[in-house]
């Protein structure tokens, strides 16, 4: 027998499986999460939850209907999201699931600050020239070669100013990036130990 309890959580919708074998139910939890179709991120993003003690169970390509458009001929446009659908399990009355899922979560906190510190790095505000703008201002000559002159100074300003944003930004947050990714690297070599301290 298997009863069945379904939430949605962080990353997916988590799935709690509980299978009854000798007398007992036997819980399994399951999530799904949608990657972008890119083997790399994909890859990484199974990595990141088998260190955790998440197995792949399922990894499906998928494409999801997003909506029509009116074409000139008067005909439509069928658009569509491709995606990724990947699903783990986990073994709940594993020895070692507490405390996996203790870094686990301390893993994601540590994420989502880093995320947020990572957001706030500087953009260039420049835009470059459209070239067909550039073309006609071209053929009005000394107008064109005016504004043009202009725009090469304002991209000048521009990127000088980038680069001193991103200088500061370094400087404020580049130490604590690198405490962050210290952090994380060491939850991961911790998981190895609880693992093989279960083995």
């Amino acid at each position: 027998k298997k009863r069945l309890t379904k939430y949605c959580g962080g990353g997916g919708i988590l799935l709690l499986e509980n299978i009854f074998i000798g007398g007992k139910f036997m819980p399994r939890e399951t999530k799904t999460i949608q990657v972008y179709p890119s083997d790399q991120i994909i890859n990484e993003k199974i990595k990141i939850y088998e260190t955790f003690g998440w197995e792949v169970i399922s990894n499906q390509r998928c494409q999801e209907f997003t909506g029509s458009t009116q074409n000139a001929s008067g005909g439509t446009t069928d658009h569509y999201s491709t995606f990724n659908k990947i699903t783990f399990s986990r073994d709940k009355d594993a020895r070692w699931y507490n405390e996996i899922v203790k870094l686990e979560n301390e893993w994601y906190d540590i994420n989502k600050e880093l995320d947020y510190i990572e957001d706030r790095y500087p953009k260039n505000t420049y835009k470059p020239l459209n070239s067909f703008i550039a073309l006609m201002l071209l053929c009005a000559i000394i107008p064109g070669i005016i504004y043009i002159m202009m725009n090469k100074k304002k991209k000048k300003k521009a990127n000088e100013a980038y680069k001193k944003a991103c200088a500061e930004y370094d400087k404020e947050y580049g130490p604590k990036i690198q405490e962050l990714k210290r952090k994380l690297m060491a939850i991961e070599e911790k998981t190895e130990e609880v693992f093989a301290m279960y083995r």
